[in-house]
């Protein structure tokens, strides 16, 4: 699988990635802050393996 290849996340698909607004936890679309259990652990894994100590670690990079 090439992720490059991938066809983009369309913006209307990223609420399904973050926790409800009625959980009352803080989040911005787009950022690390609010994301739901399954995708804040695999962005701490590709924070962490692929892509260590570079760029601004509080945006998701759009390619990963």
């Amino acid at each position: 699988m090439n992720v490059v290849l991938e066809n983009s996340l369309d913006e209307n698909d990223y609420p399904m990635y973050y926790e409800p607004a009625n959980v009352g936890i803080a989040r911005s679309f787009g950022g690390i802050q609010g994301l739901r259990h399954h995708p804040a652990v695999i962005n701490k894994i590709a924070r962490v393996t692929f892509m260590p100590k570079s760029g601004n670690k509080d945006k998701i990079r759009g390619l990963y």
